[in-house]
């Protein structure tokens, strides 16, 4: 995630155009880029664009609250704990009302002009500014998808230790794969299996949450992919020209 702000699509691509513009196929590329760019300013109606965009954004926002709804009431007959669930759900509602919030910053139809004049200098051009205005409107989705793994991963872990702890289980891996057991009292026994039974019917609802914004996650990543591939596409041009000139000149 961090290194999507550190290193955003938009200067990787000038980077790389930098390195190579004084290649030949460097300039067949771009101006092949710059055809197609045009073509898109051409073809696509920029109001028409910017509503069907945030009529997206918008379903795709009002999903999420209503899977937030539902999941309360115990969907598929899904089992959840209810104090666990409610405060789960709190949670992220109230994330997803200040992303809500946030996103009311970035409707200014001056954005979207600026992404859809930009296709003028080239599609690359173009792809990689959107690239990096989806990675910059989807971050709190990113925050979501880190809240509930590294939630799922503390509950896995202290049930793995927990499990260990138990009187018949050897814990403590030490050196040429030999174990150590550990003994506990009745009083520590007690505390044990009851921090473990807890944890265990907490996990599914952990799960859950898991699964939910890492699919979320996921359909957010697969757009980001397509359009970097598309602003960085000039990467995988060059040798094949090169190839080519280098054929053409002999």
């Amino acid at each position: 995630m961090l290194a999507e702000f550190l290193h955003p699509v938009t200067y990787r691509m000038l980077s790389y155009a930098a390195q190579h513009f004084r290649t030949r196929s460097w300039i067949a590329v771009f101006v092949v880029d710059l055809i197609a760019g045009l073509v898109l300013f051409s073809l696509v109606n920029c109001d028409g664009a910017y509503d069907v965009f945030w009529q997206s954004v918008d379903s795709l926002v009002t999903r999420l609250d209503q899977i937030m709804d539902s999941l309360t009431h115990n969907p598929a007959g899904m089992k959840l704990n209810e104090p666990v669930n409610t405060a789960l759900a709190s949670f992220f509602q109230y994330h997803i009302h200040l992303w809500k919030t946030f996103m009311m910053f970035s409707r200014y139809r001056t954005i979207w002009y600026v992404l859809y004049g930009s296709s003028c200098l080239g599609l690359s051009v173009c792809c990689a500014l959107f690239a990096d205005f989806i990675s910059l409107l989807t971050l709190h989705i990113v925050c979501f998808d880190v809240y509930a793994s590294r939630l799922a991963k503390v509950t896995s872990s202290s049930l793995n230790s927990l499990w260990r702890a138990f009187p018949w289980k050897e814990v403590g891996i030490l050196l040429r794969h030999r174990t150590d057991t550990v003994r506990l009292n009745t009083r520590q026994q007690f505390i044990t299996t009851l921090l473990f039974t807890i944890l265990l019917f907490l996990l599914p609802t952990v799960v859950v949450y898991f699964i939910v914004f890492k699919a979320l996650r996921l359909s957010v990543m697969t757009l980001q992919k397509i359009t970097t591939q598309l602003a960085l596409h000039r990467q995988y041009s060059i040798p094949s020209l090169d190839y080519v000139f280098s054929r053409f000149q002999q």
